[in-house]
């Protein structure tokens, strides 16, 4: 079958333009059309994904968004992207692989995992400040758009730090066995806030923080 590309070589088309450029081109002429783009301004996925709109039938990817300069679409990026519009469009692919294949080629290439890619970084499930956490606790699709099961990845929280919150508190309390008043579980956040103000503490530190609490007050 006959495709035809149109290339944004320098990365400095919009997504408006693309998906203009796209629909014209797809209405006009009866073949494929195939989208390569850059990313030296940053939109890449974007413009991917107006391609695709304008009718677009192949888009070029790589792992981690690797090539020429800044990089060409990341295909984590263009999943990140199709997840939430139309299902449908990536249901033949194996989610789970995308943490696989980032890890993968960034150990060939020896080179970390940047701290904002999509599915594959550490901060990416990670939550911290206690309104997200207490968000987390009550409701994960507050903060978390994705469903991890489809890629096979979990979410971590972070609770040894000075925006620790007491709604994460009480939940490592009643994990231990142990409740607390509200006004017990201000007071222990709020010494908590103090102690990790100076460096951050591992959840089991503030575990033991929480043991030695209630024997202290007598609790």
């Amino acid at each position: 079958m006959n495709r035809l590309g149109l290339p944004d070589t320098t990365g400095i088309a919009t997504p408006d333009f693309i998906k203009e450029l796209y629909t014209h081109m797809t209405t006009r002429y009866d073949v494929d059309f195939e989208f390569h783009g850059h990313n030296d301004c940053g939109c890449t996925v974007a413009n991917a994904y107006a391609a695709i709109l304008g009718g677009a039938t192949h888009i070029d990817v790589s792992i981690l968004g690797i090539g020429e300069r800044n990089g060409i679409t990341p295909i984590g990026g263009l999943i990140a992207r199709l997840y939430p519009q139309d299902r449908e469009m990536i249901a033949k692919y194996n989610l789970k692989k995308i943490v696989e294949l980032d890890k993968y080629v960034a150990d060939i290439l020896q080179m970390p995992i940047p701290f904002n890619n999509y599915f594959s970084s550490d901060n990416a499930f990670h939550h911290g400040a206690g309104i997200h956490t207490n968000a987390i606790l009550r409701n994960p699709g507050a903060y978390e758009l994705f469903d991890l099961d489809d890629f096979g990845v979990s979410r971590s929280m972070e609770v040894g730090h000075r925006l620790i919150g007491k709604n994460i508190i009480a939940k490592i309390s009643e994990e231990m066995g142990i409740k607390h008043t509200r006004d017990e579980l201000l007071q222990i956040t709020a010494e908590l806030k103090a102690l990790t103000d100076s460096r951050r503490h591992s959840e089991e530190e503030v575990r033991d923080y929480i043991r030695k609490w209630v024997v202290k007050n007598g609790n």
